[in-house]
């Protein structure tokens, strides 16, 4: 449909290319007699869009190939396509990698300013030749010729991997040049290098904010780094010695010195390997880089929206919510907008449920995609919602120390069962919450959200010290897999799960208003003994199980360790929580006690007894027994909670991929961390909070 739509541009794009020898015109008869010649469609991607200077939206037309598309060979070119034996792909992890480097620089540096830059390769897929065969695959057709395609295409399956072999030899050739001591800039240098604009400070006024301690080891380099996603080639380096002549001319010098150099003479039209615009337009080294779509404030440490990006959604998504109504593109195009601005802060991720939802419902009903139908209300708060707060702090700037890798600050240990709730932190907050007979019949088939509704609150508690340090980092243990899991991820849906749904958006709100980030970790059920006797334990006072804990297992808990009753706050949310768990099961009458009647109860069959009744009362001679009526568990003779916690965390580490903190390719300028050279153990689940 697309090519269709855009049949002049489609024409003028192709002309463009066969110009180029990109494409090379056949006879379309000719296609049929090539050994693996095959057709498959071809369109016009218009879901991007290029903003004016005036803020006005220009479609940004590229050409695309459908080899998804099933041929007479029963399946398409990208389902034979051998996935095993494509080269790996490295550059999914370019912007988390930049972060990580820009937050060790601070961290080593704490008043020293943080320069970045980027620069484009111009057409970069079609830098790369396809193999004859696959060519012959990748045949479209224009009028009555054939156009094999001779270089990689959008659409082709194993055409990002293929490109990322020279994508990276060229980042690691641009490594080398900048860490190359005998490298002079001024006499071995791109053609392009006095394009290079002047570089770009922020006023001395702004402070410098400081970075948050990682969990993951950065090789420490004051030289700058050189990193890249498809034909983005970026450069992040601290503005000490000399990097602020070097840094932007390594990448220049290293993408001329792959690509051939341009021969007046030839006789098929070639461009520059450089996006000489863009080099125009964004040619200079920054303390506030645009880099993948984001504004990075390396002063103050924010990763955020550029103004025209969220001035063009946030107009976009006005419209939606007057109208009320989309259609399914728009709509899937609006939730890919939302997805992307919660790479500044995931936890907004579990407010586009209930969208995910609606656009599942519509493929499932089947229903045109171009017609334009009504969101529920619902929808629509969640949509003013994104529109009034969250976009308007992703412009403002959210904090690189809340999306990195970090040293956990804050612990905290939950547990839940049919009784109760409870749980405790290394800030020393504990508490425990008794269920009524009817809340706990309510929640019977409710105990994964049970365990999730207990992490919260101890978490939520742990926010409302008001010691506690900003942007902390909490990390939440407890017993039950599924509450782990929701913790990093819960796409709900509400009208299957209602109490989870609202719980997770609570769990969400939470840590938004907190400005603070979470990880969860699982523990096995024998080990989380404090937090379990807190859920379990309800006959006893809150000081008596304070005494108790403080003395039985002092290595699990920190001196401060207390337990207090829940603030009114947290107590009310969780009380209505806890009706709405009870207006599911429909169970608001769950257990109707007669009325209990005096009268003739029969005559006993028993003989009166002659004793004498005596009343009164006199001191036992017997010692007064314990304060507790009921053995507690003792403590362990080989206590190694806190190795175990260690090794837990440990764990947990080594599953991160490592090319999301550091770079580990081919450079010749310095060595790769290994895996256990990257894990930076807590001494003490809670030593580190405490000692603060």
């Amino acid at each position: 449909m697309s090519a269709l739509k855009y049949s002049g541009e489609l024409r003028l794009t192709l002309e463009k290319e066969i110009a180029q020898g990109w494409i090379i015109p056949l006879p379309l008869s000719y296609i049929s007699s090539l050994r693996n010649g095959e057709l498959a469609p071809v369109g016009m991607d218009d879901k991007q869009y290029t903003v004016q200077p005036d803020g006005s939206k220009q479609v940004k037309l590229r050409l695309t190939h459908d080899q998804s598309f099933n041929t007479s060979h029963g399946k398409s070119v990208n389902d034979r396509a051998v996935s095993e034996e494509l080269v790996p792909l490295y550059y999914g992890g370019c912007l988390s990698r930049i972060i990580h480097y820009i937050i060790s620089i601070r961290l080593r540096h704490p008043a020293v300013k943080i320069l970045g830059g980027k620069s484009d390769i111009k057409a970069a897929y079609r830098r790369i030749n396809l193999h004859g065969d696959t060519a012959e695959l990748s045949s479209i057709m224009m009028e009555d010729f054939g156009l094999p395609s001779l270089r990689l295409t959008f659409g082709g399956s194993p055409c990002p991997n293929e490109y990322c072999v020279s994508a990276e030899l060229c980042t690691d050739l641009a490594n080398d040049i900048l860490h190359c001591k005998n490298w002079n800039p001024e006499k071995t240098k791109s053609p392009h290098a006095s394009k290079i604009q002047p570089t770009k400070y922020l006023d001395e006024s702004v402070p410098y904010s400081q970075a948050k301690e990682l969990d993951v080891e950065i090789p420490p380099d004051d030289h700058g780094r050189v990193d890249d996603f498809i034909d983005d080639s970026i450069v992040i380096a601290p503005d000490i010695n000399e990097n602020s002549g070097r840094a932007l001319q390594a990448l220049l010098l290293a993408i001329h010195i792959l690509f051939r150099p341009l021969d007046p003479k030839e006789k098929i039209k070639r461009e520059d390997c450089l996006s000489l615009g863009k080099l125009q337009e964004e040619g200079f080294l920054s303390e506030t880089p645009t880099i993948l779509g984001w504004v990075i404030n390396t002063r103050l440490l924010t990763i955020s929206l550029p103004n025209k990006k969220y001035d063009s959604w946030n107009r976009d998504l006005l419209e939606v919510i007057k109208s009320k109504k989309i259609s399914y593109k728009n709509l899937e195009q609006l939730l890919g907008r939302l997805n992307h601005a919660a790479t500044a802060c995931s936890l907004m991720r579990y407010y586009l449920n209930r969208l995910r939802n609606t656009l599942t419902n519509w493929q499932v009903t089947g229903h045109t995609k171009t017609v334009k139908r009504y969101l529920s209300s619902p929808v629509l708060e969640d949509l003013k919602l994104w529109q009034r707060s969250f976009l308007p702090k992703i412009k403002v700037g959210m904090s690189l120390n809340l999306i990195s890798f970090r040293r956990p600050t804050v612990i905290s240990w939950s547990d839940a069962c049919p009784s109760g709730l409870g749980g405790f932190d290394s800030l020393g907050n504990a508490w425990q919450f008794k269920l009524s007979l009817e809340d706990s019949i309510a929640c019977k088939n409710q105990n994964n959200s049970l365990e999730f509704v207990a992490a919260l609150i101890t978490v939520w508690l742990g926010t409302k010290c008001h010691w506690l340090e900003s942007e902390a980092c909490f990390l939440a243990f407890c017993d039950n897999s599924s509450a782990v899991s929701w913790l990093y991820k819960a796409s709900v849906d509400e009208t299957r799960n209602l109490p989870l749904h609202l719980a997770a958006r609570k769990y969400a709100d939470v840590l938004l208003q907190a400005g603070c980030c979470l990880y969860s970790q699982h523990i096995p059920g024998q080990k989380n003994v404090v937090a379990d006797l807190l859920s379990r334990n309800f006959t006893h006072s809150n000081s008596q199980l304070t005494t108790f804990v403080l003395e039985t297992f002092p290595s699990q808990v920190p001196p401060s360790f207390t337990v207090s009753p829940l603030p009114q706050e947290i107590l009310s949310w969780l009380t209505s929580w806890l009706q709405k768990c009870r207006e599911k099961m429909g169970l608001q009458k769950i257990l109707e006690i007669k009325k209990q009647e005096y009268g003739d109860g029969g005559t006993s069959t028993r003989d009166a007894s002659t004793s004498t009744t005596m009343f009164g009362w006199k001191n036992s001679p017997q010692k007064v027994g314990p304060q507790f009526s009921e053995h507690l568990q003792q403590r362990s003779v080989d206590d190694s909670f806190p190795d175990q916690m260690r090794q837990t965390w440990l764990r947990q580490q080594c599953r991160r991929p490592l090319q999301n903190w550091v770079r580990f390719l081919g450079q010749t300028w310095g060595t790769t961390p290994h895996m256990s050279q990257g894990l930076k153990p807590c001494t003490h689940p809670y030593q580190d909070s405490l000692e603060g």
